[in-house]
């Protein structure tokens, strides 16, 4: 098929993402490996002679092997030894890094082992996750509670403890409360190990096209901005300066996407998602704002007749929109 398409597969990827624990129960043909020892023990033996058949299969043809980091995890957050497998590059996305789960270390013990990782962390990069902490948006919340495009755009693939902000549902989190001790959040002695990263979207909860586009849109675009080349802002020691400079790159960001970079997707029939408006009230005066600068901000007094232009509070309800 790639020989027909003049398109040389170079990886193969296995999978590995969360394999239940019991799946060899009651196999057959794993019966017949004569495996000894408890439950946890046999699951790894399985594993570790999978992930070798595989490589040995990639290598002979050639390739590059890549899976689930869980696929290659021996256990306390290090993967198998790497000498094991004869292929030249073995890929690992690395997404494990619910701050309280404790596993983020993954992604710099693999690294450090000598694996290529792929940073494709659910609390920043899982596109199926919603846009904001509001029941009416689509998506999951098992990782992190929202993640908006300035998330995205803020992540910091080369300092991934920096990135620790809050649990799963949304308590404060700091570097310190996570990273107590050296194995806890290692070190990256291999950075050339880090391969890049890679943005997801599973289709549990898209049942259309249009679904689809207002996932990956515009927070694709965020993802895209942090992968291509390495900002300023990103190696700033002083935090607070770092903050500064990453929220000003940020609203050049914003203003490419609101003014160009939308448009161009309209061009091409893509539904991307429009934020809703801020608005603060300032002395009977209602201050708009949205995300992305060039986006049209209506209102109404009636949820009929929308307008545009400064708006002075007249009466209980203001309705807002943005086009």
């Amino acid at each position: 098929m790639h020989s027909a398409a003049d398109n040389r597969l170079k990886i193969y990827h296995f999978g590995g993402d969360e394999v239940a624990k019991t799946a060899w129960v009651n196999v057959t043909k794993c019966s017949t490996l004569n495996l000894t020892g408890n439950a946890e023990s046999i699951r790894k033996t399985l594993k570790n002679y999978f992930t070798q058949r595989v490589a040995n299969v990639t290598f002979n043809h050639g390739l590059n092997m890549a899976g689930w980091e869980d696929g290659f995890n021996a256990g306390n957050g290090m993967p198998f030894d790497r000498d094991m497998y004869q292929n030249q590059q073995i890929y690992s996305n690395a997404w494990d890094n619910v701050w309280e789960w404790g596993e983020a270390r993954r992604a710099y013990n693999y690294a450090n082992s000598g694996y290529k990782v792929i940073m494709s962390h659910a609390t920043h990069l899982y596109f199926d996750h919603p846009y904001e902490p509001d029941p009416e948006e689509r998506g999951l919340y098992w990782a992190t509670r929202f993640t908006d495009s300035y998330k995205t755009f803020g992540f910091l693939p080369d300092d991934l403890y920096e990135n620790i902000d809050v649990t799963v549902m949304g308590a404060s989190l700091s570097r310190t409360d996570i990273c107590k001790t050296n194995t806890s959040c290692p070190s990256l002695q291999n950075p050339k190990n880090i391969a890049g990263m890679q943005g997801h979207l599973w289709s549990e909860t898209i049942l259309n096209e249009d679904n689809f586009y207002y996932m990956v849109f515009p927070r694709l675009l965020a993802l895209a901005e942090r992968a291509w080349h390495k900002a300023s802002w990103e190696s700033e020691i002083d935090k607070i300066l770092q903050n500064v400079m990453r929220k000003n790159d940020w609203d050049d960001f914003a203003e490419t996407v609101g003014k160009k970079e939308l448009k161009r997707l309209e061009s091409m029939g893509i539904k991307y998602r429009v934020p809703p408006p801020g608005a603060s009230n300032e002395e009977g005066e209602i201050k708009l704002n949205t995300v992305f600068p060039g986006l049209n901000i209506e209102f109404s007094t009636d949820n009929q007749m929308w307008k545009t232009g400064p708006l002075r509070e007249a009466g209980s309800t203001v309705f807002l929109r943005t086009k």
